[in-house]
């Protein structure tokens, strides 16, 4: 016994994190054996982006241009491409599709690692550090999304957010500083911007709590150098990430989301108060995985799931707290919480109060928020109210963290235990029953009812776990904690094992395309995504579908897919796309007259059997009309009978433009073409103007003839420029500012980062406070 104890007596040191990779392998084994995910966004948005991006630094040019969807789009400036996040570097070593899962891989493991380490600065026990350690990184609203890559990549870096301001409030050094601002740089490149301003709220929150729980004790001096050290980090990182901030930024301004987003949309994908019941079991409705999901909506937007045992653990140890701050309220004399300090005991209120708000704030048209979208900034900046889950979830995990030192085996706790335990074996036993009576049920009632069997039997499990537990002194309490770790590690194995469906890396082989003209998905709905998606192979209920159509889901055309096989494309399944592009794309999804047609320069309609045409993408309008505003261009190029080719509409206040009024047309042809640079020839008898069928976007300059010359706004979404009469030669750059600008902040605040870590590290200066 003895030899077994000196075995395995640290194995606090080694335990959880072991037993994290081991899950984290058994759950994604078939990326290690080359498969690759797909479902979703990885096919649609980050592979074929990255490839691309790659294969453009390959030749020596700035991925700052994508010129295949959208009639053209911003590349680097798309925030959740994330080009500049340090660790997506590893993409230089393989730009294979595999990267994307051995990232993803490598995140989860820095949550677990990230949680070990707050969980011991905050001094929780060896067990909550452990259960932390594991039911954080693999919770279902991470592992569910870890297809969705950036959001992956904020999760892994939020417990460091919250490690490196715990070590700012207690002492402002210049090293703290420095690393707080390492993080918050490293949050704002992942690319996505939701879940980083809801780390930064839950991050700033917390050090608002501890500065006012604390203020007894803090000297105004203190308490200044504190704010003032978080305000330089805060803008420290900001000038380091600015090469990505003032694009995306940029982008923002001139895109569909500039005024905020529609209401319907932000509101879309809440948390239902049904969902609360997949707390307790993650597949009480079913799984898409398997094809068993029964409800509406999509899984992996309001699963919510840490495991039952650690639940448990929060519940219990908030309701403990309270119990015991109530008491104490009618007796002074009572003591306080045994086994926390004073820190974690105001924790365990902020970090209760945090989930409570967080979960009200995911039930999104179902509560409060259709208020605070229209009265309160940023509420209308974001879609999906349930991804507020990540804020309640990392709280819920800390509160079992916490709650862990308070686990005892006391009497009257076990005999609360053993009531909690027989309505669960009743629980387990009526599902199984009526398992067999409702044989011939409806699905969902099947459904339903093994949902709940399979709740009865976790909390079950988690009962006679807290019935078996002995006395920390007790020889078979490192056993025991020992198994209560590989059961969270076994139950959220359980939990996850059906998401993220795999298929082999050819998926991703360059296809031959059939027409390099510019094709388009018509979609009434003017979705991001066209509905074809959806209905025949992104079933949010059956994610069976896509693997078994896998061939054909490729070679669909959907954006972004068409990417990967340089197949230009109307469509752009960007998250922020240019307003003109997406109105112009909204009023051709309205009537898909010729005129428009052409004006975009489409050559194909999928699911028209009209004949494939083959329109340039440049040519000679001889008449120019100028308009008030973009509304008037909107209603003009709507109109029946409207030609691109004799006409163009432009828009704004034009000054001196003298406007050709010719009605010969000109010719124009490209001769020389890169995404970032381009040339044509033009030549019109009378002149006009010379109209290129490509996004009309800031950092796009001109040249006629080696001078300047200026881009207009053309039939409402795309670039034209006025050429005289005769033969001439217009060069195109795209050579945005934003980047250039944030370029040159991003290198003088790297510079100044680094020589203060050089101080930091080699000097020994005072503290800053």
């Amino acid at each position: 016994m003895g030899s077994l104890r000196s075995r395995l007596r640290d194995w606090q040191a080694w335990l959880p994190l072991t037993l994290l990779c081991l899950t984290i392998l058994a759950l994604f084994y078939r990326l290690l054996f080359g498969d690759v995910i797909f479902w979703g966004l990885p096919s649609l948005q980050f592979y074929p982006w990255r490839e691309f991006a790659m294969r453009e630094l390959a030749q020596g040019r700035l991925p700052l241009w994508n010129p295949y969807n959208g009639a053209g789009a911003p590349l680097l400036a798309n925030y959740q491409i994330a080009l500049l996040y340090p660790p997506h570097l590893l993409y230089f070593l393989w730009s294979g599709p595999q990267m994307m899962g051995f990232i993803g891989l490598l995140h989860l493991l820095w949550a677990g690692i990230g949680m070990w380490l707050l969980t011991g600065r905050l001094k929780c026990g060896v067990l909550g550090r452990g259960i932390a350690t594991l039911a954080y990184p693999l919770s279902t609203p991470i592992v569910a999304r870890f297809g969705t890559i950036p959001m992956l990549e904020v999760a892994a870096w939020l417990p460091f957010l919250l490690l490196a301001t715990d070590l700012l409030l207690a002492r402002v050094t210049l090293r703290n500083m420095l690393l707080l601002t390492g993080v918050v740089a490293m949050q704002l490149l992942v690319g996505h911007a939701q879940w980083t301003f809801y780390s930064f709220v839950l991050a700033g929150s917390y050090a608002l709590w501890r500065l006012i729980a604390e203020r007894k004790t803090l000297s105004p001096r203190r308490t200044v150098w504190i704010v003032l050290a978080a305000m330089v980090a805060l803008v420290l990182g900001v000038g380091l990430t600015a090469a990505q901030l003032l694009p995306t930024a940029e982008l923002q301004r001139q895109s569909q989301r500039a005024s905020g987003l529609d209401e319907a949309f932000a509101l879309n994908f809440s948390y239902t108060p049904l969902s609360v019941l997949t707390l307790f079991n993650p597949n009480f409705f079913g799984n898409p995985s398997d094809g068993s999901y029964v409800v509406g909506g999509a899984y992996f937007e309001v699963t919510a799931y840490l495991g039952i045992l650690p639940l448990a653990l929060a519940i219990l140890g908030t309701g403990h707290f309270l119990r015991t701050r109530w008491r104490r309220r009618k007796n002074k004399s009572l003591p306080d919480l045994p086994g926390l300090n004073d820190v974690n005991q105001n924790l365990i209120p902020f970090f209760a109060s945090t989930a409570l708000i967080a979960f009200i704030l995911a039930l999104g048209k179902f509560g409060i928020y259709p208020l605070l979208y229209r009265y309160v900034p940023t509420f209308n900046l974001f879609q999906a109210p349930a991804r507020w889950l990540l804020v309640a979830i990392f709280s819920l995990v800390m509160l079992a963290a916490l709650s862990a030192d308070l686990w005892q085996p006391e009497r009257r706790a076990r005999h609360r235990t053993r009531i909690v335990l027989i309505g669960a074996i009743s629980i387990t036993a009526a599902g199984f029953v009526a398992q067999v009576l409702l044989r011939s049920a409806t699905p969902i009632t099947e459904q339903l009812v093994r949902g709940l069997t399979i709740a009865g039997i976790l909390a079950t499990s988690a009962a006679l776990l807290f019935l078996s537990q002995p006395d920390e002194s007790h020889p078979q309490w490192s056993r025991w904690a020992m198994g209560v770790l590989l059961f969270v590690a076994a139950d959220l194995w359980w939990a996850n094992s059906l998401s993220n469906p795999t298929v082999p890396p050819n998926f991703y082989d360059k296809l031959t395309v059939n027409t390099t003209t510019r094709t388009f998905w018509p979609d009434p709905k003017n979705q991001q995504l066209p509905q074809a998606a959806f209905d025949r192979f992104l079933l949010l209920n059956d994610y069976r579908a896509a693997v078994e159509l896998r061939d054909q889901y490729r070679r669909s055309g959907l954006p972004n897919l068409n990417l990967l096989d340089r197949q230009p494309s109307l469509n752009n399944f960007d998250p922020l796309r240019p307003d003109g592009i997406e109105r112009f794309s909204r009023l051709l999804n309205m009537t898909l007259h010729p005129g428009l047609l052409r004006a975009a320069a489409v050559g194909q309609v999928y699911g028209s059997s009209d004949p494939v045409t083959s329109p340039t993408r440049v040519w000679i309008a001889p008449t120019v009309m100028s308009f008030h505003n973009s509304d008037d261009v909107e209603k003009f190029i709507g109109a029946d009978g409207w030609n691109p080719e004799q006409t163009v509409a432009i828009e704004g206040d034009q000054g001196d433009l003298t406007l050709p009024t010719s009605t010969q047309p000109g010719t124009a042809r490209l001769t020389d073409e890169t995404p970032l640079d381009l040339s044509i020839t033009a030549e019109s008898p009378g002149g006009g103007m010379l109209v290129l069928a490509d996004t009309y976007y800031p950092g796009w300059q001109a040249t006629l003839d080696g001078s300047p010359t200026t881009i207009y706004r053309a039939n409402l979404a795309f670039r034209g420029v006025v050429v005289p009469a005769g033969t001439h030669m217009i060069r195109m750059q795209y050579q945005p500012t934003s980047w250039q600008v944030g370029s040159v902040i991003s290198v003088i605040a790297l510079a100044i980062y680094g020589l203060l870590w050089i101080r930091a590290l080699f000097a020994t200066p005072p503290p800053l406070r």
